[in-house]
């Protein structure tokens, strides 16, 4: 028995799909030039398109040189890179006072980048 599925296309759900999409996907290995077609795990997925957008644009590259986990989970960290990386943003805030932002980190940079941007905040208690 099969059924038919009607799809309504909302402009306001595949916005917030595709900028979710881009905030999920942020991965942390250091940039190489890639290829969607690199990624095994992206071929057939539904977020296939916007993963497409997001590594031509340098937004987003794999977990490894042929895995870029679509279903995986989003660190702060991975936000704070693809934010960065979306807006171009080059310039540091002191977060020394944040204690769960370790100097030398991979992240601490983008973290720091984040913050004087604005769109990373710490806590009172001196936590990212």
């Amino acid at each position: 028995m099969s059924r038919n599925i009607s799809i309504n296309p909302n402009p306001k759900r595949i916005l917030s799909g595709l900028l979710a999409l881009i905030l999920l996907f942020l991965i942390v290995v250091p940039a190489h030039a890639a290829d969607i077609t690199n990624y095994g795990d992206a071929q057939d997925h539904w977020v296939y398109e916007a993963l497409t957008w997001a590594v031509n644009e340098g937004v987003v590259v794999g977990t490894s040189e042929n895995k870029i986990d679509p279903d995986g989970y989003l660190t702060r960290a991975q936000m704070a890179v693809m934010i960065d990386r979306l807006f171009g943003t080059y310039k540091s805030a002191d977060i020394s006072r944040y204690t769960d932002v370790t100097r030398g980190s991979w992240y601490y940079d983008y973290i720091a980048q984040a913050v004087n941007m604005g769109t990373f905040n710490g806590y009172s208690n001196g936590s990212k």
